[in-house]
């Protein structure tokens, strides 16, 4: 979906930092005419460094380091330290790499995005510390950011724990959504059109950009707002409108809003695998668990659960599909999966599952065939 804008912008960022020389400053990357997003992002992984230095420091107990005019002069020392930060060509490229398809994630699907990012290492509780460090990395859709460290803030945590992000998320978005009219929400996904003119343009903006209908598609999604979301599908599928422009959607937004119910909850899938395959970066996205205890892994299935019948799905996923996508009989979900596993490339097993979804009547979009199709693919991309 956006494979050609992400080569562009890594292409255009590098031109206007590093260029040809093999390293640059962060100082030199702030002063750069690229996306502040991307600053923000490069700001946030340096910050991130020094923070985990300051933790295999071993300070002598005899000097007070917490006397308010010491913590001030580290802050002073530490601002500095970022500031003139020294990334070598291959940091640069991989962080480059890295906060670019992070960012694509994040500007489409910020509720998925977040609870993946925040919770890379452990499905039970993140410091409060680790939650505002991370939310450094997410420049756009303030809102999150505020909210999340006010209900931090609010409820003296020291900690954030799975579930009451799982359960906040939404329900942030819910208020959100009541609160503002069609108008205010279309306005809402201007990071992502200024991204793409960005790709697409450089600081020359265009009049009237448009981005892929897929990607608003993912955005209200996100968001569980189901009308919304469904309407901009037909436009895509069934009126091959495979483009959308603001103007488009504001039309879109203006005729259904007030139509669409609350919100559905946040549902996660195992291990986030149905990440697009344009938005995987081969940098990845792992920051370690900071001062945090790596509890499991980013399996959400319960240890009470019952052994599903197919490896590659958790127990309520699988209970999902087969009810949802195979009409309850498990026996054809599994010579199904056998089938699609048995092609030689994922272009052959797409086939397979296209085929399935035709024949069978099966709307390819529902949460419970794209969980599906995209668990399915990541079985071929780890080979």
């Amino acid at each position: 979906m956006f494979e050609q804008e992400i080569e562009l912008l890594i292409t255009s960022i590098s031109r206007e930092t590093i260029g040809d020389g093999k390293s640059v400053s962060l100082r030199r990357i702030f002063e750069s005419k690229i996306p502040a997003n991307v600053k923000a992002f490069f700001r946030a992984e340096v910050e991130w460094m020094l923070a985990t230095e300051r933790r295999s420091e071993r300070r002598p107990l005899r000097f007070d380091y917490s006397q308010p005019e010491i913590q001030l002069l580290q802050e002073q020392i530490d601002a500095l330290l970022i500031n003139n930060f020294i990334f070598t060509r291959t940091d640069f490229d991989a962080t480059l790499d890295k906060s670019i398809h992070f960012l694509f994630n994040y500007l489409c699907r910020p509720q998925w995005t977040l609870m993946s990012f925040l919770f890379e290492t452990s499905t039970h509780s993140i410091s409060a510390k680790t939650v505002q460090r991370k939310l450094r990395f997410c420049r756009d859709y303030k809102y999150f950011s505020d909210i999340i460290q006010r209900y931090i803030s609010h409820h003296g945590l020291n900690e954030l724990k799975f579930d009451a992000m799982r359960s906040l998320l939404p329900r942030i978005d819910q208020e959100v959504m009541k609160m503002h009219t069609a108008a205010q929400i279309a306005d809402m996904t201007v990071p992502i059109f200024e991204f793409v003119d960005f790709a697409r343009h450089g600081n020359s903006q265009s009049a009237d950009i448009s981005v892929p209908t897929r990607a608003l598609v993912y955005f209200f999604d996100d968001k569980g707002m189901n009308v919304i979301t469904g309407t901009l599908k037909r436009r895509k599928d069934v009126d091959q409108q495979l483009q959308t422009t603001q103007a488009d959607l504001l039309t879109i937004l203006s005729s259904v809003h007030k139509s669409d119910p609350a919100p559905a909850p946040y549902k996660p899938t195992p291990r986030f695998l149905e990440t697009p395959k344009e938005f995987q970066s081969k940098a990845g996205m792992v920051f370690g668990d900071d001062e945090d205890h790596v509890h499991a892994g980013a399996d959400f299935v319960p240890v009470e659960a019952a052994a599903p019948m197919s490896p590659l799905f958790n127990s309520d996923d699988e209970q999902d599909i087969i009810r949802e996508v195979f009409h309850g009989d498990k026996e054809l979900y599994s010579r199904t999966i056998a089938q699609v596993l048995s092609s030689g490339t994922w272009e052959d097993a797409a086939l397979v599952i296209d085929g399935f979804f035709a024949e069978n009547g099966i709307e390819p979009f529902t949460t419970e065939a794209v969980t599906f199709t995209n668990i399915l693919q990541s079985a071929f991309a780890g080979q």
